[in-house]
C-alpha cells in the first residue's frame, strides 16, 4: 500500500511532508490512528498514489460525502472513490458500496460519471497459476457485473476491481520465484450519464513485486552445551528458600 505514496517513509515531520494539503495531511493523520479505519484510509492513499505515480495531478479530497480523489481541472475534472470490501463482507454487499459511490460522485458532478475503485480483501492463503479472475473475486465481481448492467448508478461510469495474489514457481530445494500481484479488473456502466475517459486503469492500479527465496538445509551438529557456574538446581534452591 505504501510503495505508491511514502516515497521517503524516514521524513520527518511524515505527513506534513508527504501530503502536500496542511488539512488533508491532518485528516489522514487522525483516521489512520483508528485501527477501524486504518485499511480504508491506507487504500485512499495507494489508489491517490497511483494516479500521481501515473502522471496525473490527482488530489485527496477528504470531504465528507464526496468522492476521495479528483484529477484534472472542473469542468474536466474526473472524480475516483475508493472502496474496500473487507475480508468476509457478503458479496451482495457491493450494490450498496456502488450506490453510495454513485450519490457521492454525482453530488460533485451530476453530469459527468466517475469511478469508482473496489478492493477486495482475500485471505491470500493459496497461490494462482493464470491471470484468471480467482473464485473467491469472481463472485463479487459478478455482483458488480449487475449493478453495471441496470438503469441505476449511472454516475459510476467505471468500476476496478482490484484484489491481491502471488504466483510462486520452483520447488524446495531448489530456489523458488515469488511474485505479489496487485491486480485489477476494469468493468463499464452500461449507460453512464457520460462517456468513459479514456484512462489506462489497469496500468495505474496494478503493480507486482517479484524475490527470490533460497532454501538452506539446516545444521546436522548439535548445538553447544552450555557451561556457567551461575546455574542454581531450582528444587534446592526453593528448598533451600523454604527453611
Amino acid at each position: 500500500d505504501r510503495l505508491t505514496w511514502a516515497k521517503d517513509p524516514g521524513v520527518r515531520p511524515f505527513w506534513a511532508t508527504t501530503v502536500p494539503d496542511p488539512e488533508q495531511a491532518r485528516q489522514i493523520e487522525r483516521r489512520i490512528e483508528d485501527p477501524a479505519s486504518y485499511d480504508d484510509v491506507t487504500l485512499e492513499l495507494f489508489a491517490w498514489g497511483a494516479l500521481r505515480y501515473a502522471g496525473l495531478a490527482a488530489e485527496l479530497q477528504e470531504r465528507d460525502g464526496e468522492p476521495d480523489i479528483r484529477f484534472g481541472t472542473p469542468p474536466d475534472a474526473h472524480w475516483v472513490e475508493v472502496k474496500r470490501i473487507h475480508l468476509g463482507t457478503l458479496p451482495t454487499r457491493v450494490s450498496k458500496v456502488l450506490a453510495k459511490a454513485n450519490r457521492q460522485i454525482k453530488s460533485v458532478s451530476p453530469g459527468n460519471a466517475g469511478t469508482a475503485y473496489v478492493f477486495i480483501d482475500t485471505a491470500g492463503e493459496v497461490a494462482v497459476f493464470d491471470d484468471t479472475v480467482p473464485a473467491e473475486i469472481d463472485q463479487y465481481v459478478a455482483e458488480v457485473r449487475l449493478v453495471l448492467a441496470g438503469s441505476h448508478d449511472k454516475s459510476v461510469g467505471q468500476v476496478v476491481v482490484g484484489w491481491d495474489d502471488f504466483m510462486v514457481m520452483g520447488h524446495r530445494p531448489d530456489p523458488v520465484f515469488y511474485a505479489v500481484r496487485r491486480r485489477a479488473l476494469v468493468l463499464d456502466h452500461g449507460s453512464p450519464v457520460s462517456p468513459h475517459p479514456d484512462t489506462d486503469w489497469a496500468a495505474i492500479f496494478e503493480f507486482s513485486s517479484t524475490m527470490w527465496i533460497r532454501f538452506h538445509a539446516p545444521s546436522v551438529a548439535p548445538p553447544p552445551a552450555i557451561a556457567t557456574k551461575s546455574l542454581v538446581d531450582d528444587a534446592a534452591y526453593r528448598a533451600s528458600y523454604r527453611r
